[in-house]
């Protein structure tokens, strides 16, 4: 499969190391765009979300330079998808976490964005890796970035999840979603049925 990869400041030391791990795994790396303090909006306003014509899976690492904490920011991340191909498959590797007492609002920031992109991007057939869990320590001076050996375990922990993700399409995973809450709902129904029952005994 062809892949390209589009980040901000941290995909500058992530995905040279998610790339050799990628071909290592036979996945061809067309393109690899990282832009430091830019989020979804500026790559849109820019004209620079665009991947190669022949890319079937996109890596997206964005979100650490989101500013907007509204609703709006959907709209903005609608438009960054359907501009690099909402069509694709698309695996969004979320902020890092970052040290509060040092980074200060950016760790705020980086909190409200994992929180919202876990909840929207599903829903829109992406798969989202939480960086949260993998990135609680090894920052540099500034509480935002990440040392060496950082970058290392935050690459390793996103390989397999990265993989998975690009392995499902779309409208599998939305079919698979729509499955569960199927399931759910008839349970949930079932539930309310078996209580109605034996409340009238």
């Amino acid at each position: 499969m062809k892949v390209a990869l589009i980040g901000d400041s941290h995909s500058q030391a992530l995905f040279p190391r998610l790339r050799d791990a990628l071909v290592q795994q036979g996945y061809q790396v067309v393109s690899m765009v990282s832009k430091p303090g830019w989020g979804a909006k500026r790559f849109v306003d820019e004209g620079m979300a665009t991947v190669p014509q022949e890319a079937e899976g996109v890596v997206v690492a964005l979100g650490g330079n989101n500013h907007n904490q509204t609703s709006d920011y959907g709209r903005q991340i609608d438009r960054f998808i359907n501009t690099i191909g909402a069509d694709r498959r698309i695996v969004w590797i979320g902020p890092a976490t970052s040290d509060m007492g040092i980074a200060g609002d950016t760790g705020k920031r980086h909190e409200w964005t994992a929180d919202f992109l876990t909840g929207a991007l599903p829903s829109r057939g992406i798969k989202f890796i939480d960086s949260r869990p993998f990135t609680k320590t090894g920052h540099r001076d500034d509480g935002v970035h990440f040392t060496a050996a950082g970058y290392d375990h935050w690459a390793q922990s996103v390989e397999k999840p990265v993989m998975v993700g690009l392995a499902i399409s779309p409208l599998v995973r939305q079919a698979g979603r729509i499955g569960i809450y199927t399931i759910l709902g008839l349970g949930t129904i079932y539930a309310i049925y078996w209580l109605y029952g034996r409340i009238k005994r």
